[in-house]
């Protein structure tokens, strides 16, 4: 049977490219928001022992998850009005909402976050049905993206002036845990339920033979403990997430290397063209 001509291009590939990143930044996210809680949890007790090296190490990382979290919320947003704005070339910039125009540069800015196959196909995708000859040429030229977005994006999702801050704020006010929760916004103490006594059993009475109770155990088979007032410094999380301050790394997201962007916008533009 003749089914004609295949298409040149299958809508339906948008759609798909588009679950693809939805589902990878959806998985990003929860796994940031993991650092934040593990270290939240050991924050507490660097601040009882004032380990400030552990304080500075948690701060630093609980904001850049958060920062992490927010850029990833930002791409989202930006493929959203994407997918609803597909007809339009530019949208008004004196709108409430972004332009598309501004939205698809905001993808093309965060390739740090992205897994460079999905992040090349939902482009090129987005390129042949949305912006074919509609906008400027210079659309995938990251010099003519707006300072905003490459200041919030293209050098890594967060600010390193309020990373800073965050440390400094932290040293400055987290001398107890009361102090650590209204400057982070987290609960680091959980009310742990009261255990109920136990009652402990009479112990059987032998009328003829001597009594003895061994209650006490010997003291060099106990488990040794830490001096008073000092906790040991563990850390939980992979030592990658801190590899640099400027790039953020996941478990099942590779890191783009930044030199390859000028290949993939000559992919991308060869594709278009």
């Amino acid at each position: 049977m003749h089914w004609g001509k295949p298409k040149a291009y299958d809508p339906t590939k948008i759609e798909i490219q588009y679950r693809v990143m939805v589902a990878e930044l959806t998985t990003a996210k929860k796994k940031q928001q993991q650092i934040v809680d593990v270290n939240a949890r050991n924050l507490a007790h660097d601040i009882r022992a004032e380990n400030k090296k552990g304080i500075y190490d948690k701060a630093y990382k609980i904001s850049d998850a958060k920062a992490y979290m927010a850029s990833c919320d930002a791409i989202l947003d930006a493929l959203k009005n994407i997918k609803e704005n597909k007809n339009e070339a530019v949208a008004s910039r004196n709108g409430p909402s972004p332009s598309t125009e501004d939205s698809f540069r905001i993808v093309c800015c965060s390739t740090n976050l992205l897994k460079l196959d999905s992040f090349k196909k939902f482009v090129m995708a987005v390129s042949k049905e949305m912006f074919e000859k509609k906008v400027a040429t210079d659309l995938l030229d990251t010099s003519k993206c707006d300072e905003q977005v490459l200041q919030g994006l293209q050098g890594g999702s967060h600010d390193d002036a309020e990373i800073k801050s965050v440390i400094r704020e932290a040293a400055e006010v987290f001398s107890n845990v009361e102090a650590a929760e209204k400057v982070l916004g987290i609960k680091l103490t959980e009310e742990e339920p009261q255990p109920e006594p136990k009652v402990q059993p009479a112990p059987m009475q032998n009328n003829y033979a001597p009594q003895q109770f061994n209650t006490v155990a010997d003291a060099s088979l106990q488990y040794p403990t830490a001096p008073p007032g000092h906790v040991a410094y563990t850390s939980c999380l992979s030592d990658q997430v801190s590899q640099h301050p400027n790039l953020f790394v996941c478990e099942d997201l590779e890191p783009i290397d930044r030199s390859l962007w000028p290949s993939i916008l000559a992919d991308i533009k060869a594709a278009i063209a």
